[in-house]
């Protein structure tokens, strides 16, 4: 745990040293506790709190999977896949 909140804290004063910044929460802890649970119940160092494709097409994913539930027609997987955002949802699944 505490190397996980290691990683998160050197990543804000890196942030914080570059000047005023917003700092959105969610992804910096969303990150820091996935990381924390991938190294105590699997004792896997994921390196998920630096960037990369991976976390990236999570992100965009569950974008996607929102937007999906709140246009009634995206209900229908032939019409999803069809739509542009259909379309990016499998390119990130890739």
């Amino acid at each position: 745990f505490n190397q996980s909140t290691d990683i998160m804290h050197a990543k804000w004063r890196r942030l914080a040293a570059e000047g005023p910044v917003s700092l959105g929460m969610f992804e910096h802890i969303s990150l820091m506790t996935l990381d924390t649970l991938l190294k105590c119940t699997f004792s896997y160092d994921s390196n998920c709190q630096k960037p990369s494709d991976y976390i990236s097409a999570i992100y965009e994913l569950s974008s996607l999977v929102v937007k999906r539930e709140h246009c009634l027609p995206h209900h229908i997987d032939f019409i999803y896949h069809l739509s542009s955002n259909g379309r990016k949802f499998r390119k990130a699944c890739k």
